[in-house]
């Protein structure tokens, strides 16, 4: 079984920070997602999705230092969801988050004009391999090929007669 996560996207506000009795650090934060597609009229629409993340430890300490509201970052983790009941209203809760297991912290982006999301992956494209985890560094190669590359590509034991 596999529970992996990667997102790129901006913190959406200041990271919390706390410590647990034993002297363990933990922080919140929030990861802003955003996807552009044109509808069937050919209007843009934008969606952003939030991403509740949680850190431990080192990279917990790493966000409470170095990212604020704005801050962009690559992060890979697992999800993991919470379930309670609100003492009051009987209401049953839940929470999906990211549990964080690696952080990348990545340039602000101060010229507007340009596409922010494409200057972060020419960030992380000039990154040193050896740096790169290879979950990282396939999803770099993957953008990097053309989609009918991959298209033509047969996968073993796959039948090749589509019907469309």
């Amino acid at each position: 079984m596999i529970n992996k996560v990667t997102l790129l996207g901006y913190l959406g506000k200041d990271p919390e920070c706390s410590n647990l009795e034993n002297g363990t650090k933990f922080t919140h934060f929030s990861i802003a997602t955003t996807e552009s597609y044109k509808d069937q009229h050919g209007e843009k629409k934008t969606v952003t999705e939030w991403h509740h993340c949680e850190a431990w430890r080192g990279i917990a300490e790493t966000v409470s230092k170095y990212l604020k509201k704005g801050s962009p970052v690559l992060v890979e983790g697992r999800l993991k969801t919470e379930k309670w009941e609100e003492p009051k209203t009987g209401f049953k809760r839940s929470l999906t988050k990211v549990v964080v297991t690696s952080l990348t912290l990545l340039p602000k982006n101060e010229d507007n004009s340009k596409n922010p999301t494409a200057d972060l992956i020419e960030y992380i494209k000039q990154l040193p391999t050896e740096t790169l985890s290879s979950f990282k560094q396939g999803f770099i190669e993957f953008r990097k090929k053309k989609v009918l590359d991959i298209a033509k590509k047969e996968v073993p034991g796959a039948k090749n007669d589509l019907p469309f």
